[in-house]
């Protein structure tokens, strides 16, 4: 963990604000002043171009406190008197790479990437969420818990390689049987009749809500589905997960003994048996329709999308 050169800027605060009891200019020049409403002014000594390094530290959970306090040491109240500390984290834990803050008792994204969200209290992973009208609230990101639902194995990796720097979006593919609870309270599996709705609400897309396309009707549904962030797409039109796209990925599929379909199909989960998912790949329109190998192949795996109770 680099964390010299912070204690260093902090050394230098605190011994600074000691010695004039007031305010700190690192940089600059001798004849600058620090701005009047800081206490901590960063200048750049006329080189725009320069800015400040952050201390980098590798996040395992919200509760981290490694990065709170010295090799070593001991402190009763470091929670609280570390409330405000900025860092980097570089692990695709919490919300994956980015500047975090903490509170006082975790730690917290400067930025949240989802206008709208909900957290599974079960581990704390947040999704976006989007409202598509009168076919309700839709998780926009794939589902990716990982505890226990049912005996036995109940969720693969896309393409059977665990990528943690995709794993946010293209979350996991679970069994029928697992996908029937792997919702969070307050979301559910969709019925066949849900994704239809969803299906005309994306087609009927006038006003570029969902998707960057101008064209309504069948012609230009199947591109609204996806995203080609990432390269896992059909070069689709679907705005991002935090603008209010739909933004499927073609995450694949495991059909009990092998992965298919990575980077050309992306297949849900229906809670309706007799139609117990829907699918879209690069040649085909939004099928939706009976599905093999819930009975015959209980291991076949699906991605899961939930919609809101």
């Amino acid at each position: 963990m680099k964390k010299k050169s912070f204690y260093l800027m902090l050394t230098l605060v605190m011994t600074g604000a000691a010695s004039v009891n007031a305010q700190v200019l690192i940089g600059g020049t001798a004849s600058d002043e620090p701005h009047s409403g800081a206490i901590l002014d960063l200048a750049s000594g006329g080189q725009n171009n320069l800015g400040m390094l952050l201390p980098t530290v590798e996040l395992s959970d919200d509760a981290s406190e490694f990065v709170l306090v010295p090799e070593g040491t001991v402190t009763g109240d470091i929670k609280q008197t570390a409330t405000g500390m900025i860092v980097y984290n570089t692990t695709y834990a919490l919300r994956g790479p980015g500047v975090y803050v903490w509170d006082g008792s975790k730690w917290m994204p400067l930025r949240d990437p989802c206008p709208n969200s909900i957290t599974d209290e079960r581990d704390g992973n947040v999704y976006c969420i989007g409202d598509f009208g009168a076919a309700g609230w839709w998780m926009t990101q794939n589902m990716r818990y990982k505890g226990t639902l049912i005996e036995g194995t109940h969720y693969h990796y896309p393409n059977g390689s665990k990528q943690e720097e995709y794993e946010d979006d293209h979350g996991l593919l679970y069994t029928w049987a697992s996908a029937l609870a792997i919702c969070p309270d307050g979301w559910r599996l969709p019925a066949a009749s849900e994704s239809e709705l969803l299906n005309t609400e994306l087609e009927n897309d006038a006003n570029q809500k969902y998707s960057t396309d101008t064209e309504v009707g069948f012609a230009g549904r199947k591109a609204r589905w996806g995203t080609n962030v990432d390269g896992l797409s059909i070069s689709g039109t679907s705005k991002a997960k935090t603008e209010g796209g739909f933004a499927g990925r073609m995450c694949g599929e495991f059909y009990g003994v092998q992965y298919g379909g990575y980077g050309e199909s992306m297949t849900f989960w229906h809670s309706t048996h007799n139609f117990a998912a829907w699918r879209l790949d690069n040649d085909d329109a939004m099928l939706i329709g009976p599905t093999l190998g819930i009975e015959e192949f209980p291991s076949i795996a699906y991605s899961v999308r939930c919609v809101q109770d």
